[in-house]
């Protein structure tokens, strides 16, 4: 027998969902999580020191940019890009399910029901790059990202905490020419393959089976 209720909702819930208006900010966040991540990593340099190395955001064109043009970029360095997005319909929901949880509301001092959609799977690409004047510099920076990834590596956002990432390819060493001078660096780049949800909105069921959007204002917890 069908659930009628449940029936209803589920139906209220898709229509509400599809007239939604918000944006998620799961690329941001990863993005945030990601350069907060490889900030962690260090190099020895030739006195046996232990150098931290710097994580910030931008492409080839960006950082080379911001080497020629600032003195206080120190290589090695490390820079993180987002690149192309795609859903993963291997991990796919086809039939719209519900997610029910329920939360205590601090300012309605009552426990309430929350319902969205079933997250859509999307897999995220990363650009990470390597970048140094000399080949052993690299070589250390690139072992200990590899290292973190056995064989995923977690990445951590306030949307998700449970989110895996993959090596997905590498590309081997090159030279690259900063803008009109002499002065050459080597540049690794390893892609990574992020494997996370788009969330859906998330609704208050009320006890008269009213659904009302949540504004942000309420203040949640479990």
């Amino acid at each position: 027998m069908i659930n009628t209720k449940k029936s209803s909702i589920r139906s209220k819930v898709i229509e509400m969902s599809k007239t939604w208006k918000g944006v998620s900010d799961i690329h941001k966040q990863t993005l945030n999580a990601l350069i907060g991540e490889f900030s962690k990593l260090h190099y020895i340099d030739e006195g046996n020191n232990k150098i931290n190395v710097k994580c910030i955001y931008g492409g080839a064109e960006r950082v080379v940019a911001r080497i020629n043009v600032e003195d206080n970029i120190i290589l090695p360095i490390i820079s993180v890009i987002p690149k192309a997005s795609k859903q993963d319909e291997s991990r796919r929901r086809y039939f719209p399910t519900l997610n029910h949880t329920k939360y205590w509301d601090d300012k309605k001092q009552k426990a309430v029901r929350i319902v969205s959609l079933a997250p859509k799977p999307i897999n995220l690409f990363f650009e990470i790059n390597i970048w140094g004047k000399y080949v052993s510099d690299i070589n250390q920076l690139a072992e200990q990202v590899r290292r973190k990834f056995n064989p995923s590596m977690p990445v951590i956002t306030e949307i998700h905490k449970d989110t895996k990432s993959f090596i997905d390819s590498e590309e081997n060493s090159y030279q690259t020419v900063l803008g009109d001078s002499d002065s050459r660096v080597m540049l690794k780049k390893v892609i990574l393959r992020i494997e996370s949800y788009v969330p859906n909105p998330s609704f208050i069921v009320t006890s008269t089976g009213k659904i009302e959007e949540i504004n942000g204002q309420i203040e949640l917890r479990k």
